[in-house]
This record gives C-alpha cells, structure tokens and sequence, in this order.
C-alpha cells in the first residue's frame, strides 16, 4: 500500500504521548510551532474519517511498536482503539473527535511535518518525507515514522510543498523578525517557523488575492489549529515588515504597485483595514528617497480631495500630482513621510481664503466674546475667511487647516477658517460656537471622528455658543449681540 512516510531520527517517542490528549513536550518553547499537545491526536482521527490509515512506528522504554487506529462501536457509539502490534486498548476519542475544526487535508499533512520539523529544531536530528509502498509497517530502530494512506489530495500537498512550507524556499528579505518570499501563486500566504498559518484559499469569504510578499514572521499568535489567532495583529505586522524594509529595489516595486494600482486585487489594500497602515510607527527614509526619485517633484493627494483645479493648483507651483485611491496607503505612505499636498502647500491651498477679517464686523464680534468669556482662548491672528468653493466643503461652517511647512518635517501651523456665508447668516451665537468648535480642534489635533459624532458636536455647539453669549450680555449688562 502506498503511504506518505515522515521520519524523525530520534532513539525513543513515549507512544503514551501519542495517546494522552493535551501532553506536550514542546509547550512554552518558542522556537517551534507546537504548544497545545492537541494536534497529533485529532489529525489521525480527522484521516480515519477521511478513509485513510494510519500508523505511528517507533520506540519506547517498553520497546518498539506499531500504533494504528480502528474504529470500533461501544454501546452504539463510534469510538477510537489504539492497535497495537499485540494488543488493543480503548481511547478516550469517539470518531467524530475535532470534526468541526480538523476539516481538510493539509490540516493533517501539516500536523505530521510540523512534528517532524519541531523535532529537528529541538535536537538537530534530520527529519525525511518520502512516498512508500509497503505491505507491512514495522518499527526501525533509532527512527520515528508516521504513516498516512497517499491519497490523491494528500499526494497533490506533497507535490506542491513549497506552497505549504517555506523550509525550502529563499528570502528574497530577511528583517529582524520576518522574511518576505516571492508569491509563490496568486493567493495570499503568511508562514511561520516554516509552516504556513494563514491563506486567503483557507476562507471562503475571501476572494485569493496575490499579495505583494509571502511572509514569514518568527513570531506570531496562533490557535490550537496551527492557524493565525488574531488577523488584526498579523496585519499590523504585515504593515511593520513593509514600512521596515530597507531595499530600495523591493520598495520601488511596492510602491510603484501601490500607486499605480497594478494589484488591484492585492491582499493587502483590500483586506488590511485602513486605519492599521497608519500603525506601522516605523519611519523609514527609504520610502521618502524612493518616492523622490521615481515620482521626482511630486506629492501625493488622496483621489476624493482631487478635482480638476486642484490638480491645476499643485501644477502651477511646479508639481506634480501622484492620485493614491485607497486610504490605507495614503496613510501608510504619509507615516514614510512621503510628500503630501498638505505637508508642502498645507491644506489651504484648496481653498480661496483671507487673513484679513477687519472688514468681517460679525466675525470679530465673535472673536471678542470668545476671548472675554473664556481668556485662555487667544484667537488673534489664526483666524481668517475662505469661500466655499469647493462642492465637498460646502456643509462646513468652519474648519482648521494646516499651513505649509518650512520644512516637510516640521509640524505645520495651522489656521481657523470659518465659511464666508456662516459670518453672513449665522448669528453671532452660532458663529461663536464654530469658534470654539474650531479651536478644540486647533489646540488638541482633534478630530470630529465619523458624521454621528460631528451631528452630536453641532448639538453642543449651539448649546456653548448661546451660553457663551448669555454670560457675555449678563457681564456687560446687553439686551442683544446680534
């Protein structure tokens, strides 16, 4: 018959360790990749449901054996037998053991060859897989072997090894905590300690999508089935391992692919969530260099703040206009300190606005009440007026924008805008309220957050706007402001 054969040379394996659930040698070791002491028990089980056999062939202090399983029924209950070579001896498993999480081939090759390859890096032994045809399995002496019937799902695993396991396969980068491989196809792939532990092939809710790498981390979370525990912290590591890259060629190509959108199915714009690229807290001036010299005498801007004056605007000061289509990488690419419209314009260069208000007798009404009723509000001179022509602004009754840096890596001033057409309309109660609104802004660097938190802000601002002029007409003995 014909089996998949995985051998360990090792003197002696306590087959009681094959038997006891929960047993492992290798917990708190973090040089490999088993811990739970859980695997070698379900994956023989999870083959007998497939219809396949299996055997464990080795030596203990009793002496060699040959441990197989059979299905036997206990009071009309499918259970699991240990055979021995002599004897039998029932276990604690019925044959439905793991049978919602141990559902597909790979699970159970990957569980022998990651035993086989755990065991290496435990004694530096080496270990072998190889088809064998046998009719009898026997012990060899100073060898363990694991036998499983070669199906033609387990054969086609073992003829595409490399797509599982990156033993064999060459870093085209080593970092400090991960490797990055050529894709090997194009699905999405994540190993560690060589064995791969998560795949976009693996979740039907996912569409494969090739990634810009494989990875390999040396370390990372996984659960009881070999499989990556978190996806959030995989993805934040994905993010890290890119923004750390020091090879410029490797960052040209990502960054070319990122920009110009050439993996349109990538794993990593569609399926890492936006915000994570801006946690890779890893500056490195690589990608700044990088984009200067293959994008020389330009910035990026995302595709919803571009239109076709805008466009024109950065034209006109001797630019040019990089358009970045996902947030993720808008982010990930800003925290490179890569140029960005704001970071050399500032944000006000989208905008038709004045600094000079004396004219705005409403507005400076305003600015005085702010100032009298709350004097650690300082208003003079970061105030100013913009016209509201741009279409996605034209809701905003103010806002605070940054100026441009003297130098990119400086933090940028910043300035308050309100909208022309509030100082013409509002009452000066209102007007107040965008004041302070604004400066909250202004002063922490914090934003509105999504549109149900700006709808409850405006609540509050017009709750503060007419306290605050209540407490500025009782101190001045006023009727009216207005």
């Amino acid at each position: 018959m014909k089996y998949i054969k995985v051998t360990n040379q090792v003197k002696e394996v306590n087959r009681l360790g094959l038997e006891k659930l929960g047993l492992s040698t290798k917990r708190e070791n973090n040089e490999t990749i088993g811990q739970f002491g859980s695997g070698i028990k379900f994956a023989p089980i999870a083959a007998i449901r497939k219809g396949m056999d299996w055997a464990f062939a080795g030596s203990d202090k009793k002496g060699k054996y040959v441990l197989q399983y059979v299905v036997k029924d206990d009071d009309d209950i499918p259970c699991i037998f240990y055979k021995y070579d002599d004897y039998e001896k029932p276990s604690s498993f019925t044959s439905e053991a793991g049978i919602l999480s141990w559902t597909n081939d790979f699970q159970i090759y990957r569980e022998v060859v990651a035993n086989a390859m755990d065991e290496h890096t435990l004694n530096g032994l080496p270990w072998t897989i190889d088809i064998v045809d046998v009719d009898k399995i026997e012990s060899v002496e100073g060898e363990f072997s694991v036998y499983f019937t070669a199906t033609d799902e387990m054969l086609t695993i073992h003829k595409n090894f490399d797509k599982y396991f990156s033993v064999n396969r060459k870093p085209i980068y080593e970092g400090k905590t991960f490797s990055l491989y050529e894709p090997y196809d194009a699905s999405f792939r994540v190993y560690t300690k060589g064995v791969l532990v998560f795949t976009d092939e693996d979740n039907e809710s996912l569409q494969p999508m090739e990634g810009y790498f494989d990875y390999e981390f040396n370390e990372i979370e996984l659960n009881e089935e070999r499989t990556v525990a978190s996806t959030w912290n995989m993805h934040l590591q994905i993010v890290r391992a890119l923004a750390e890259m020091k090879s410029e060629v490797l960052v040209e190509e990502v960054l070319i692919k990122m920009v110009n959108d050439q993996l349109l199915h990538s794993y990593e714009t569609n399926n890492i969530p936006n915000h994570i690229f801006g946690y890779a807290f890893i500056t490195n001036e690589v990608w700044h260099e990088t984009f200067t010299s293959v994008y020389p005498q330009s910035v990026i801007i995302e595709q919803k703040d571009l239109s076709f004056n805008v466009e024109k605007t950065i034209e006109s000061r001797g630019y040019s206009a990089v358009e970045i289509d996902n947030e993720g990488v808008y982010n990930f690419l800003t925290s490179q300190k890569v140029a960005t419209a704001g970071s050399i314009f500032g944000e006000t260069f989208k905008y038709e606005y004045t600094m000079d208000i004396d004219q705005y007798t409403r507005l400076n009404t305003a600015i005085n009440i702010v100032e009298d009723v709350f004097p650690e509000i300082v208003l003079n001179n970061i105030v100013g007026v913009y016209e509201e022509d741009v279409e996605s602004d034209t809701q905003a009754l103010g806002m605070t924008l940054h100026l441009p840096n003297v130098n990119e890596y400086d933090e940028a001033a910043k300035v308050i805008l309100v909208s022309e057409s509030h100082i013409r309309d509002g009452s000066i109660a209102e007007i107040v309220g965008t004041l302070i609104h604004e400066y909250d802004h202004y002063s922490t660097g914090v934003g509105d957050g999504d549109m149900e938190g700006r709808l409850f802000r405006s609540l509050a601002d017009s709750k503060i706007g007419n306290l605050t002029c209540e407490v500025f007409k009782l101190r001045y003995g006023l009727e009216s402001i207005d």
